[in-house]
């Protein structure tokens, strides 16, 4: 629609002001090279700072705070006024502002892995990634240990009835004045929402090297918000940039037909509905995952093959609830293998050249419980939850509504639900 020329994105109002502010000062670039590492607040409280003035920019309480909105500030002539209100807005931030003690090329290596882990996580859900639904990233570290023996590819993520306790930050922002046939701002912000910002880049850091691998994605929950809004052609054109924040924005969750959540983090009725598969994994703890993925990498037949085996022969069981004649031996005949396969995996465990990586790491073993439940979509939207011996379970309507937006099912005709029980020694 426009030249890229006709574009003035709020970075290009800042250095232009810190170029000003240089020529005012008889300084030239040195305002400019200052800020060149800053994020957008930091950059522009240096240039409050270097006028003089307090550098208020962006914080949670005005400088003057307005008699009718104490959110707004009482300083009309300030060029940033707009901005900085919006900086104080209730429901989303600018993601510079929680960060502001973080390096801008921090702040943008951030954003892109997210924007790469989007991607990623597309990707491997179109493939045979389990998705894991985290209430909380506080267990976020446990649960992804268990998944990386179990699960050839994870796609972690957070879900939505968790919504009063998501979080909503301006990820990215190429909102920019238009200077054309009209004056005008075109709004557009990528938004995140995390319940845990600081637990998920701790997270990102500590689990790096599995999620470069491939083994580990992250599915971040983004909304892009675009909108113009056009003034009057004629009307001067301020320094400052016009960026309300959108409000109420509804995030989106993936869908998968392997689902995993951690017990308790969904309402079974475990009397009425068993689970097709029950078996007890090991985990290895006391490690970080820097030295995990090493040991993963030394030791690849004892400690990763299963998960590839374990996956493939679920995909075979989510088969046969369609086509199997006789689902209860097609069942017990895959659950006689994976049994194998674990006996297998505790028996490698104790083998002298493990047991003395293990020593030498400080790691330690322990079991964890795996329930795998079936879910089977009936006409009429319903669901039903099929048993070890191939007996089926109707569920009511409102318990299928239930699951259905608990778990963000979709189009598959079966769904496996993974609960991840905890560790014991």
């Amino acid at each position: 629609m426009h030249e890229s020329s006709d574009f003035v994105h709020f970075r290009e109002i800042i250095n232009q002001f810190a170029a000003d502010l240089g020529d005012e000062h008889g300084v030239g670039s040195v305002y400019c090279d200052e800020i060149s590492g800053m994020s957008d607040i930091n950059a522009i409280r240096f240039l409050q700072k270097s006028e003089g003035n307090t550098d208020c920019f962006g914080r949670d309480v005005p400088l003057h705070p307005g008699h009718q909105n104490s959110n707004e500030c009482d300083i009309a002539d300030c060029v940033w006024k707009r901005t900085c209100d919006s900086y104080r807005g209730p429901s989303v931030v600018p993601i510079d502002k929680v960060l502001d003690s973080v390096p801008q090329q921090t702040i943008s290596d951030l954003c892109g892995r997210m924007a790469l882990h989007k991607q990623r996580s597309i990707e491997f859900l179109s493939e045979c990634a389990v998705g894991l639904q985290m209430r909380s990233f506080q267990n976020i570290s446990a649960a992804t240990r268990k998944m990386l023996i179990a699960s050839p590819q994870t796609v972690v993520g957070e879900y939505l009835d968790n919504r009063p306790e998501l979080r909503s930050y301006i990820l990215a922002d190429h909102s920019a004045r238009v200077m054309n046939r009209l004056t005008a701002t075109y709004y557009d912000y990528e938004i995140l929402f995390t319940s845990d910002l600081d637990a998920l880049i701790r997270w990102f850091s500590e689990a790096q090297l599995f999620c470069d691998s491939g083994n580990i994605a992250y599915y971040p929950m983004i909304y892009t918000y675009k909108t113009l809004e056009a003034y009057d052609k004629d009307a001067p054109v301020s320094d400052e940039m016009m960026r309300d924040l959108p409000r109420s924005i509804e995030p989106k969750m993936f869908s998968v037909p392997h689902i995993c959540l951690q017990e308790g983090d969904i309402l079974l009725n475990k009397f009425e509905y068993l689970p097709i598969l029950h078996f007890t994994l090991p985990v290895i703890e006391n490690i970080d995952f820097n030295t995990l993925y090493q040991l993963m990498s030394d030791f690849p037949k004892e400690l990763t093959a299963f998960r590839s085996f374990f996956y493939s022969r679920l995909e075979e069981l989510r088969t046969a609830v369609v086509s199997s004649v006789d689902f209860a031996v097609d069942c017990r005949n895959v659950e006689r293998e994976i049994r194998e396969r674990i006996r297998k995996i505790h028996s490698d465990c104790r083998k002298v050249k493990l047991n003395k990586a293990f020593s030498l790491t400080g790691c330690s073993l322990a079991n964890w419980a795996l329930s795998v439940y079936c879910f089977r979509q009936e006409p009429g939207n319903a669901l039903s939850v099929l048993g070890p011996e191939g007996d089926v379970c109707p569920t009511s309507i409102a318990y299928s509504e239930y699951l259905t937006n608990r778990l963000g099912l979709k189009d598959s005709p079966v769904y496996f639900l993974w609960l991840l029980g905890e560790s014991k020694r």
